[in-house]
């Protein structure tokens, strides 16, 4: 990605539930980040993930680290990251927390993971996306 981004003038990142999670392990890399209902820590414990063949230990040393550490570094080149999430769903709310200060949190009523459907409902997703993107 590092030798890739040279191409671009802007480039940004974007995606949901794991997607999102792929666009903040990768944010270092970006100028701007959107993630909408990532998966961040406790991944072994979360149903949304779902795999059987990763194991608590390999999750934080191969995904959970890196996804922070790449976090920080963005952050720290001013890389705007923002994140949507219901409110009151527990999980999602619970990895959005554990996110560094700095991240844009932005919090939609509601209990469902799938967030970008309920954007898309409220008629606001193209919105946040160009957002983003512009």
């Amino acid at each position: 990605l590092r030798g890739l981004r040279g191409r671009y003038d802007r480039v940004c990142f974007v995606g949901d539930s794991m997607g999102g999670s792929a666009a903040l392990r990768y944010a270092q890399y970006a100028d701007a980040v959107c993630a909408l209902a990532p998966q961040v820590t406790n991944l072994a414990e979360d149903p949304h993930v779902g795999r059987e063949d990763l194991h608590e230990s390999a999750l934080r040393r191969h995904v959970e680290g890196p996804l922070l550490t790449s976090v920080e570094r963005a952050l720290r080149r001013r890389v705007s990251i923002r994140v949507h999430f219901c409110a009151d769903h527990v999980r999602d709310a619970a990895h959005v927390a554990a996110l560094p200060p700095g991240v844009t949190r932005v919090a939609r009523a509601g209990d469902e993971h799938d967030v970008a459907a309920l954007l898309k409902a409220d008629g606001v997703l193209d919105d946040v996306l160009r957002g983003v993107l512009l």
